[in-house]
């Protein structure tokens, strides 16, 4: 098993697809022949040019199969292209894995015919049995019932097998662009793509959701769809301000980025870590009812904390998570979906989740080398072949189940089974 990536930033499409092919031609192992599978991501300038794009990709790489989506911005390697043109490229060669792509409009098909309501018609459709390693799932936000999906996908499929993905994030403009996906030489502007790997691969996923708890565990005592009304038996909104009132100066200064709700994703594990709790938005309070609102549906018996974000904690969250999976060794290649909200935004500093990956999985000098002092001269080639982009919603795993995420970033780790 191997697995190439290679980018650009050219402003011209078909210029950036042939730098990109280059450069992922140049890393990938002498006579390895055509990939089984390319992935081509494509930022919103270029998304007029998708099918242009994936023919030149299909002409210098030959893979034999192709998927692709196009992005606000793309991951290639060690970069972050954000706010420039950008096409970034993974291919893979996978002897003994059964590679199977899937149009996610297909699955929804007409009234009656909806593999979403039929189990056994979905596991066929996404190649889901008892072979599937994991899954890479792109889709369209304003397309896809993604609240009826994602449910219907767990429900079908191995928990080991981790789903893991994004939401496109092409924005349109009065000129064109929006999301379009591709699936060989098929292209459409709606429903998503995705592809199931089966056999010979091991996928892991690592979710970064990048909160911190704070105050205690506290139980649903009463609630009505979205709204908590009590949480161990008391208003929910008056235990909430008790927990603001206690913050120290550095919570006070992440609650600029709002205040968040951690859901346990696993309520029957006796004790609760970081990478325990589902993130949710609190988007209001109801001060008649004492009641917070949150972004989904809740119910009693739940066991849930208050957690606030801000660049430190996201930085150490994904590096603690990147430090366990040292112990399985460096992956054979990456994909990786971080949020629109992450990146510069967030971080104030290019590259941000894209080098901390790099540097998780960077072999360590010898003693030998390290005693020769001096400064190492940087190389542009990464040390795991990277692609993905910034989504405008992550799907990765929490306990035994993929969920949607925002403000996370959800990566995909291929190794050797």
């Amino acid at each position: 098993m191997a697995m190439a990536s290679g980018d650009s930033a050219e402003p011209d499409p078909l210029t950036g697809a042939a730098q990109a092919c280059e450069r992922l031609i140049g890393a990938s192992e002498t006579g390895a022949g055509a990939p089984d599978v390319t992935f081509v991501f494509v930022s919103a300038h270029h998304a007029w040019a998708m099918r242009s794009i994936t023919e030149h990709v299909q002409r210098l790489a030959e893979p034999r199969r192709l998927i692709g989506a196009t992005c606000e911005a793309v991951v290639g390697g060690s970069h972050e292209l954000e706010g420039v043109p950008g096409i970034s490229l993974l291919s893979m060669w996978l002897p003994g894995v059964r590679v199977s792509p899937f149009m996610v409009d297909d699955l929804i098909g007409s009234e009656g015919q909806n593999a979403l309501d039929d189990g056994a018609r979905l596991a066929e459709a996404t190649d889901t049995s008892a072979e599937l390693r994991g899954t890479v799932l792109l889709l369209d936000p304003y397309s896809i019932p993604i609240s009826r999906l994602l449910p219907a996908m767990n429900r079908v499929r191995p928990s080991r097998a981790p789903l893991v993905g994004g939401m496109a994030s092409a924005p349109r403009t009065p000129e064109g662009g929006g999301n379009v996906f591709a699936l060989d030489d098929r292209i459409v502007d709606r429903g998503g793509v995705g592809v199931s790997f089966s056999g010979a691969i091991r996928m892991d996923a690592v979710v970064s959701q990048g909160c911190r708890p704070i105050g205690p565990n506290l139980v649903i005592t009463k609630a009505r769809a979205n709204l908590i009304l009590e949480l161990g038996s008391r208003p929910a909104l008056q235990v909430v301000q008790e927990i603001l009132a206690e913050m120290n100066e550095q919570e006070r200064m992440a609650l600029r980025r709002g205040l968040l709700l951690g859901r346990v994703a696993d309520e029957y594990k006796q004790r609760f870590g970081v990478g325990d709790y589902l993130i949710r938005a609190m988007v209001g309070a109801d001060q008649e009812r004492s009641a917070i609102a949150v972004s989904e549906i809740v119910r009693v018996g739940q066991t849930v904390r208050l957690h606030v974000r801000d660049a430190e904690t996201a930085t150490s969250d994904l590096e603690m998570l990147l430090d366990g999976q040292k112990l399985h060794g460096p992956p054979v290649g990456a994909m990786v979906f971080t949020c629109t909200h992450r990146g510069r935004r967030l971080f104030n500093t290019p590259g941000h989740d894209v080098g901390a990956i790099q540097r998780a999985f960077r072999p360590m000098a010898s003693g030998q080398e390290l005693a020769k002092g001096g400064t190492a001269i940087a190389t542009d080639r990464a040390e795991v072949p990277l692609a993905g982009f910034f989504a405008s919603g992550e799907i990765g795993p929490v306990g035994q189940q993929a969920h949607l995420h925002g403000h996370t970033a959800s990566i995909a780790l291929f190794r050797h089974a």
